[in-house]
């Protein structure tokens, strides 16, 4: 996957091409937030593998261990683990770097329990990149504590409408088996265009 595979609005594409051109200097946490199906995820990973590498990147669902019948601190002694392993040398900028998906899933109180854990992965030399959905009635402010949130860089991965119209084209492009209307119904969710299209037969992945 390369950048030019990503669909964004002008405005965020030059905010996350400079983090890609100046990563060294990106603070952590990050927290990408927005709509679900935006990319947040993808790109998380895209630029974990871009700056340290896939060998150097641990993935945590933070629904997982509740859907596993698991704990929390079994969840965050997995990641300690990883944070205190030496990372694999292959050039990159970043050493480890920790994404936490689906991070809206835990409480605040839950959330407030990694405000120190985070200044001590950081130490270690991981980065962290925090992944979280927000709604139409539920803003980040609703969805992330006060304490995490002040500790992120965060990036807004969602759109207004006025800006669908400048994505169309590249949508369209991408998936000329759906109607214009259909995707303009659908965005910014890519995921849910993505899944319409493969069920018109087509072979995208996003």
């Amino acid at each position: 996957m390369n950048f030019d595979d990503f669909i964004f609005p002008k405005s965020l594409s030059s905010k996350l091409q400079w983090w890609l051109n100046n990563s060294t200097t990106v603070v952590s946490p990050i927290c990408f937030y927005g709509l679900p199906g935006s990319g947040k995820t993808t790109f998380a990973q895209f630029i974990a593998e871009q700056k340290s590498g896939s060998n150097n990147i641990l993935n945590v669902d933070m629904n997982s261990h509740k859907m596993d019948g698991d704990n929390l601190r079994k969840e965050v002694k997995k990641i300690t683990d990883f944070a205190i392993t030496n990372s694999f040398f292959d050039g990159g900028e970043w050493g480890k770097v920790l994404i936490l998906d689906e991070f809206h899933n835990l409480s605040f109180k839950e959330q407030d329990t990694f405000k120190m854990r985070f200044d001590e992965w950081n130490n270690l030399g991981t980065q962290i990149i925090i992944c979280l959905n927000i709604s139409n009635t539920n803003s980040i402010n609703k969805v992330l504590s006060t304490a995490i949130r002040s500790r992120c860089e965060c990036i807004n991965f969602s759109y207004s409408e006025d800006v669908v119209d400048e994505v169309m084209p590249q949508v369209i492009a991408k998936y000329p088996d759906l109607k214009p209307e259909v995707i303009r119904s659908l965005l910014p969710d890519l995921r849910q265009i993505d899944r319409q299209s493969k069920l018109y037969g087509g072979k995208h992945e996003q």
